[in-house]
């Protein structure tokens, strides 16, 4: 049976991962053994874990052997935990990465002792704790229980894990503060491409093609190097000299188009050369899945999910162009990410990290109504999450020119102007998103088209909770359908609505008696599915429309009418169409309607 001081029916143990060596010698002014990084002359070559809870749970063991030595931490689950939050990371839906999660626990030291193999009588548990260990950086697992029906035996409901970036021991009160594994982004400036450490031997004019470096094996064929503002393919190595290919010369794609343009210039002496991350009609998901490999984070990419969710939603998502400058490993992410209208968060269960595309054209996977799966609903708005007009600066060729806008010769711009009305928000509110080098055009029409559908209507934010046994079964970034019973038609009946949302926030609430989650939701008006009828209106000058890309890509067949309302429509180059319909599904009907003098 339960013990009589268990008042909960869930519980977590905590379970903190340390490194330790089977063979200790110990460092010099030590007259003992701890077997720990810190104490002894060895490198660890084993870990061990430390357990705690609260008062409150019910008795166990902990939930696997901690050691693979006699030890009596392989049967102690402390209970020293006072207090425990958990923040799961909040998706900011078009904006790229989402925040970290993180997690804080604290503990009240006690007379002990934390080995993992030797002991001492004297001081205290968390005290030799700190005085063994550097925990930085160390795992620590939040295993989640429940108590089911009265069943005396607690259910495991899932893991979260974290990694430390503090702990303080202040006033007998030890305290861990800890964050999810993509902190590694931020945590240490991680650049890409990374810096080159090579320069020039000697100087070289505008027409050299035999380029002396200080360390030749960094470099290989086909690579893209820049020196100064100059850019450069290589065609072979040997030794310290690079032999490049004509200066000045245009690098295309393999379907034409420009990776990138380059002026010739002299370089001086002792000059860095840089190798940059060339993209040639490449994948978004692979892009990302190189960012995460060279920022050393190889263990959180979930290629296949990415490549699918991305492909579904855009299977144009490709890049062409260089990153030919190191950047903040993070920032490039939110750009490549933001640029697709694709979001990114570190899923706990996998220990991955997950994407979901943001697009009106999303299903719901479930229904949750008020009263009977959640309680406390509110809703609010802002005009800040609302935007009428999307636009975005694209086609830069001369890739190592600044992003002033008058290196772009592309602006590409969506509107919903009904929206703008007075009859309806009497405003124009515009999204300008950072300029591009990579994008594609097709891209950019998809990526400012889906903007304005999904935010043209301001969204509400829901707020509700929920029980774990509700909860169960939806995830961060689904999409829902949320029932309430706040709404009424314009004649007065009150109705059930259905209102449409991707969970952005899963937060759970660790220190009542039960557990209850904090959801946060982002709802937006879907756009009509299978042989829906749209209307999209365009004006003023546009350039290579693609009729589908305009729609903002939609995956089922559907019926739309394109209204030219003063509109001009012409082509960048001899060889592209000025108005293409695209990839419709089969049995879509498309309509074209031209008005007040638009022209082709």
């Amino acid at each position: 049976m339960i013990s009589d001081n268990f008042k909960q029916s869930h519980f977590i143990v905590y379970e903190l991962q340390l490194p330790y060596c089977t063979v200790c010698t110990p460092v010099e002014g030590l007259n003992a053994s701890w077997h720990t990084p810190v104490t002894c002359e060895e490198s660890s070559d084993e870990t061990y874990s430390l357990w705690f809870t609260k008062n409150s749970a019910p008795i166990m063991q902990p939930p696997a052997t901690s050691i693979n030595t006699m030890s009596r931490l392989n049967s102690l689950v402390s209970r020293v935990v006072t207090g425990a939050t958990e923040t799961t990371p909040t998706i900011k839906p078009g904006e790229g990465m989402a925040s970290r999660g993180t997690m804080s626990v604290t503990l009240n030291d006690h007379i002990g002792d934390p080995g993992p193999i030797n002991f001492s009588e004297g001081g205290t548990f968390f005290g030799k704790l700190k005085a063994r260990n550097v925990l930085d950086g160390k795992k620590i697992i939040s295993h989640y229980y429940s108590i089911v029906n009265g069943n005396p035996t607690p259910q495991l409901v899932g893991p979260s894990t974290h990694f430390i970036e503090s702990a303080t021991l202040t006033g007998g009160k030890f305290t861990i503060k800890a964050k999810d594994a993509l902190k590694d982004l931020e945590a240490f400036s991680q650049k890409f491409p990374i810096p080159t450490e090579a320069s020039l031997t000697a100087d070289i004019d505008d027409t050299t093609t035999t380029i002396p470096v200080t360390d030749g094996t960094l470099y290989a064929a086909n690579d893209v190097i820049i020196i100064d503002k100059e850019l450069m393919l290589v065609n072979s190595v040997l030794a310290n000299d690079l032999t490049v290919a004509t200066r000045g010369a245009t690098l295309l794609a393999t379907d034409l188009s420009v990776i990138y343009k380059t002026d010739k210039s002299d370089h001086s002496d002792e000059s860095t050369v840089q190798i940059c991350y060339k993209m040639n009609n490449a994948k978004l998901a692979d892009v990302l899945q190189d960012v995460f490999n060279t920022v050393g984070l190889s263990a959180y990419v979930d290629h296949a999910q990415w490549d699918s969710e991305i492909t579904e939603w855009n299977a144009n998502a490709i890049l062409n162009g260089v990153f030919h400058e190191p950047k903040d490993a993070d920032d490039l992410i939110n750009k490549l990410l933001g640029n697709y209208m694709v979001d990114m968060w570190l899923d706990q269960p996998t220990q991955l990290a997950r994407v979901s595309a943001t697009t009106t054209w999303k299903e719901s996977i479930r229904t949750i109504s008020e009263d009977s799966d959640l309680t406390d609903l509110k809703t609010a708005t802002s005009a800040n999450t609302r935007f009428s007009r999307a636009y975005i600066y694209n086609d830069k060729d001369f890739q190592a020119e600044n992003d002033d806008s008058t290196n772009y010769s592309r602006l590409t711009l969506f509107k919903d102007v009904a929206t703008e009305t007075d009859d309806f928000y009497g405003s124009v509110k515009v999204k300008e998103f950072d300029p591009s080098s990579f994008i594609t055009p097709g891209s950019a029409e998809i990526l400012v088209s889906r903007y304005v559908q999904r935010y043209s209507k301001t969204p509400e934010t829901l707020t509700f909770k929920m029980e774990e046994c509700k909860l169960a079964g939806s995830n961060l970034g689904d999409v829902v359908d949320i029932v309430t019973r706040d709404s009424q038609t314009p004649s007065g009946e009150f109705l059930e609505s259905r209102v449409r949302a991707q969970l952005i926030s899963i937060k759970p609430n660790l220190n009542e008696v039960g557990r209850t989650y904090n959801v946060k939701a982002l709802s937006y008006v879907p756009l009509i599915s299978t042989g829906g009828d749209i209307t999209i209106f365009i004006s003023g000058k546009v350039f290579d429309l693609n009729l589908f890309a305009r729609a903002g890509a939609p995956p089922d067949p559907i019926n739309i009418t394109y209204v030219f309302d003063a509109a001009t429509v012409g082509s960048t180059d001899n060889l592209t169409p000025a108005i293409r319909a695209g990839s419709f599904a089969v049995g879509s009907t498309v309509k074209l309607i031209f008005t007040n003098d638009s022209k082709v």
